[in-house]
């Protein structure tokens, strides 16, 4: 019984560690997304946009598939371990 206490508090313990480094990685994904904006917005961003589109939009999407597997993986872990 006391293994299965210390299991789970590791396994919350990890669950917690997990979520405040995605709730982290959030709030880094929004501030590069509201820098893009206002840089967007910008009068000089014209010429700088139309040459770095690919690179601006590609690094924006792979940020938006990292946060999106990591929320997979707590979903996973929570529906595995916390939602018996």
């Amino acid at each position: 019984m006391f293994k299965f206490k210390s299991k789970a508090k590791k396994e919350k313990s990890t669950v917690h560690k997990l979520s405040s480094s995605l709730s982290k990685y959030k709030d880094s994904l929004m501030t590069d997304f509201h820098k893009q904006k206002q840089y967007f917005a910008s009068e000089e961003s014209d010429s700088d946009w139309n040459n770095k589109r690919f690179e601006y939009e590609q690094e924006f999407l792979n940020k938006l598939l990292v946060f999106v597997g990591v929320l997979a993986i707590l979903l996973a872990i929570y529906a595995t371990f916390v939602a018996k």
